[in-house]
């Protein structure tokens, strides 16, 4: 495990993703809460996000950021879907799988 030090009023995340990219870090997973993801989403320092949207409401918290990407996918995987967006506007339109697909 490692730590980054940031100083009292920093701005965090492009400061961490420079330390990362300067250890040859290319490609993260951000696993967190509204808070952490909207960080990301409005700083624009994401390329790709997944949602997994449950039928079940776990209960009431932060509200979850809404993605300004473009859909790419919407896929059911169980009693979930998985919906991924995408950042870049040079992908093409949005495609809908199924897991009989063989890339899912």
């Amino acid at each position: 495990v490692e730590q980054v030090l940031v100083k009292r009023g920093e701005v965090v995340l492009p400061h961490v993703l420079n330390v990362l990219h300067e250890r040859q870090v290319r490609s993260l997973l951000v696993e967190g809460g509204a808070r952490l993801h909207g960080a990301f989403l409005a700083s624009d320092l994401w390329d790709e996000l997944r949602i997994i949207e449950a039928p079940v409401e776990l209960g009431r918290g932060t509200a979850a950021p809404v993605p300004k990407g473009i859909l790419q996918s919407h896929v059911p995987v169980a009693a979930d879907t998985v919906a991924t967006y995408v950042r870049s506007t040079e992908l093409r339109r949005p495609v809908t799988a199924t897991l009989s697909d063989p890339w899912c």
